[in-house]
């Protein structure tokens, strides 16, 4: 039987075409009309099933862990587990944090479409007028049924290790805002224990893709950050509107088959993002930097002190340079972090400006020093309102791709959206703010 899909079915009602017959109890059988992505995908076929957003999510995690993760941010993560070590099982939890993000569109979240909610089979939808119609974000809603989600994966909880409410602060922090748990979702968004039973059947079939990762020793809050990105940036990079547009006309029939896929378009996805780390070949000092001559004396300091110094303290800080205009700052900040990376393990920087126009000159400088490595396919960004006016774009970088993010559950405050509510007896269309 399949490994993934054991214990697994497509539940009556609308599908895509999936069914992996298996030996849970009817209410327990995974029910792939729950849809996870709809808005912006072709009409002509049923949505998206949240169950194969949510093991693209976790393939993602997995591959961002490998390539884009610096071997000190991998350390950190699995330290702040307790997992000192055991990197594996680290990265396989992170994953499964990636995988479980949207578990909370298992809710009221699914009648938010009209079109979606359609497809949805007789078991979920019977009942569903009991549901409340309180509009509720479905972060909110994962955050809340977290726990008892991770209980059926078997993590216990306790005072000191705190790792099932860490988990609960991941996926309620998946869209960039934190939540507190007493402020959740209702019982009554979340459904009944049908609805329950469809969390815990989707949670078990991510968990066994990740080949069933056991609860981390401890969860400390600065690794849950930053595992947080990583969930963040994973979603982000599986819910483009050209990925689901394909992969929802070539559906897998097994679910190992789709998680198997999901993992090898993992480097494509992060690669046309720009994201794929580019090795640089370090150059020396004039040729890095088009400077003819040797570094000045601010520069050969830290060319000279900074590498002692940070090794001593082995720890993170701030460096502080004052030094009039011309007199190779940026230069001096480049320097830096070459030195520190090497030593801590890290990649990448930014350079904050005040104003358009010196980001602008920034870039350009920093563009050159990056090709003077070997940097051309770099992933480096101009990031402000108007960078899209910057030659440093060529048309043709211009076209990004659509992101089907919320399918509209969320509305920022003070902006109403239109909702149409699917429930049996309640086909009118409502505003909520």
């Amino acid at each position: 039987m399949d490994a993934i899909g054991s214990g697994i079915a497509s539940a009556s009602g609308p599908s895509n075409g999936v069914e992996v017959v298996g030996v849970l109890p009817r209410q327990n059988v995974l029910d792939e009309s729950v849809w996870g992505k709809s808005r912006g995908l072709d009409p002509a076929l049923p949505p998206y099933p949240l169950v194969r957003h949510l093991l693209d999510a976790a393939a993602m995690a997995l591959h961002l862990w490998d390539v884009y993760l610096a071997g000190n941010q991998r350390a950190r993560i699995a330290d702040g587990m307790g997992l000192a070590g055991e990197l594996d099982r680290a990265r396989s939890l992170v994953g499964l944090c990636a995988g479980l993000h949207d578990i909370g569109k298992l809710s009221g979240f699914q009648f938010c479409s009209r079109r979606a909610a359609q497809f949805l089979s007789s078991e979920l939808t019977a009942g569903s007028e009991r549901m409340s119609s309180e509009r509720t974000g479905h972060d909110v809603a994962g955050m809340t049924a977290a726990a008892k989600v991770l209980k059926v994966l078997g993590f216990e909880d306790d005072d000191e290790k705190r790792a099932t409410e860490r988990v609960a602060e991941i996926i309620g922090g998946h869209h960039g805002r934190f939540h507190h748990l007493e402020n959740g979702a209702g019982p009554a968004f979340l459904g009944d224990a049908v609805w329950a039973g469809q969390r815990a059947a989707h949670a078990t079939a991510v968990h066994d893709a990740l080949g069933a990762p056991t609860a981390p020793g401890s969860f400390k809050a600065p690794a849950a950050v930053l595992v947080t990105g990583v969930v963040i940036l994973a979603d982000w990079l599986v819910s483009q509107e050209g990925y689901l547009w394909q992969r929802q006309r070539t559906l897998e029939p097994a679910l190992s088959a789709h998680f198997r896929r999901s993992q090898a378009d993992a480097g494509t996805l992060l690669r046309d993002a720009g994201l794929t780390p580019v090795k640089l070949d370090r150059k020396d000092f004039a040729e890095a930097y088009g400077i003819a001559g040797d570094p000045n004396p601010l520069q050969q300091s830290v060319m000279d002190e900074l590498p002692t110094a940070a090794d001593a303290g082995r720890r993170g800080g701030i460096m502080l340079v004052t030094a009039a205009p011309g007199d190779g700052k940026s230069e001096t900040a480049l320097e830096a972090e070459r030195i520190l990376s090497k030593i801590f393990g890290t990649h990448g920087y930014a350079f904050l400006l005040p104003t358009m126009a010196t980001s602008d000159q920034m870039h350009d400088r920093v563009a050159r020093t990056l090709r003077n490595q070997s940097g051309k396919d770099i992933g480096l960004t101009l990031v402000h309102s108007m960078a899209w006016l910057s030659s440093a774009y060529a048309d043709d970088d211009l076209d990004g791709e659509t992101v089907v993010t919320c399918d509209g559950d969320e509305a920022p405050a003070g902006r109403r959206r239109r909702e149409a509510d699917m429930r049996p007896g309640r086909g009118t269309v409502k505003r909520s703010v």
